[in-house]
């Protein structure tokens, strides 16, 4: 199950692909719902202060780094609120320094090291109007950037440089607030999400591959609050506001009813409860169903595995009956395909019913 038949990511995959802040994790640092290792209580409380101590010098260095900006604001007048650079004020600097010496007057040349500089398209084009909008600049200097300026807007993809500019400040804030999530990553995952093409939950499943299911929730409340900010922008990244963004805004809240319904409804099922199902399990049961919903068994056996098979027929129509009536709930727009879903409700009804009527018979040879 971990690569689809489209050859997309599968939904066994996305809790043991890497990115960018669990790539460099050691083995015992596994986060993995199958991880059975029993550490003592002194290496939890050492890890736990290891933890503490990384958070804090995280939040420690980007305090710094903010009050470095806001001195650097207030000396220049220059606002760096939508350049999602880590490096911006060095860099800057370079640029200035550059220009002033008299080197890189050719212009490809210019446009070669700015690009060097800030390879986003939306960094370097909000650095440029900054510039040239807040500092003294000599003339030949201003020209130089003002003739900058024109050709990278005019190289780069309309959708994909306004998208960047208008979602920046949103990535930036949700990045303060969690520290483990990148702004430049942010706005990443939402330029490709206005850009694509494909069904959204499996945008959803890239998310979750990509920041952890923890963060899932936080994700699709910055994508829509970039989508927000979007549309209500001076320079929307699309021409047609209230076609496309209203038709992305819809998957959003779809992806986001269907996941809070599906889990809500689990986790409030005594029954469902003592199957000790971790919520990664139940997020691969859900889009093994929404992809593929004809292989209702074969997402179930690998969900509730052999020792399903051991149980008695009342206590697997006790489980089979709740995780149906969750299924049944599900807007169909969330399915792949409308008519596979129709299928999966019926060989469901078949097995819970089969259940039952197993369960039945049960009861009446132990009276």
């Amino acid at each position: 199950m971990a690569v689809n038949a489209t050859g997309g990511i599968g939904p066994a995959a996305l809790f043991t692909l890497p990115d960018a802040r669990t790539a460099n994790r050691q083995p015992g640092q596994d986060m993995s719902a199958n991880v059975r290792v029993k550490r003592s209580a002194a290496t939890l409380a050492r890890q736990a202060e290891q933890s503490f101590a990384k958070g804090g010098a995280a939040a420690a260095s980007q305090f710094a780094s903010r009050r470095q900006y806001e001195k650097y604001e207030r000396d220049t007048e220059i606002n760096f609120a939508r350049i999602l650079d880590d490096d911006a004020i060095p860099k800057v600097e370079q640029l200035l320094r550059i220009l002033n010496d008299g080197k890189l007057s050719q212009e490809p040349s210019l446009l070669s090291y700015a690009r060097a500089l800030f390879p986003d398209d939306s960094d370097l084009v909000v650095v440029l109007r900054e510039i040239l909008r807040r500092r003294k600049l000599k003339e030949a200097v201003g020209k130089a950037l003002a003739a900058l300026l024109a050709q990278v807007e005019a190289q780069a993809d309309p959708q994909h440089l306004n998208a960047g500019i208008n979602c920046a400040l949103k990535a930036r804030l949700f990045g303060q607030a969690h520290l483990d999530l990148a702004p430049a990553m942010l706005r990443g995952s939402y330029r490709r999400f206005l850009q694509s093409d494909r069904q959204s939950i499996e945008e959803y499943q890239e998310w979750i591959s990509c920041y952890g299911h923890q963060y899932r929730s936080t994700i699709l409340a910055f994508i829509e609050a970039a989508l927000m900010a979007d549309a209500y922008a001076a320079t929307p990244s699309s021409g047609s506001v209230y076609g496309d963004f209203c038709g992305k805004l819809g998957q959003l809240r779809l992806i986001r009813s269907g996941d809070d319904l599906f889990m809500k409804q689990l986790i409030s099922n005594e029954v469902i409860v003592g199957l000790n199902k971790s919520e990664p399990d139940w997020l691969i049961f859900l889009f093994s169903l929404l992809q593929s919903p004809e292989d209702i068994d074969e997402h179930l056996h690998y969900l509730l595995g052999e020792e399903f098979l051991l149980y008695r027929h009342h206590e697997r129509s006790a489980i089979l009956q709740p995780i149906f009536r969750t299924c049944r709930l599900l807007p169909h727009e969330l399915f792949f395909c409308a008519e596979t879903a129709q299928r999966m409700f019926r060989q469901f009804e078949y097995l819970a019913g089969l259940a039952y009527k197993r369960e039945v018979i049960e009861s009446r040879m132990n009276r």
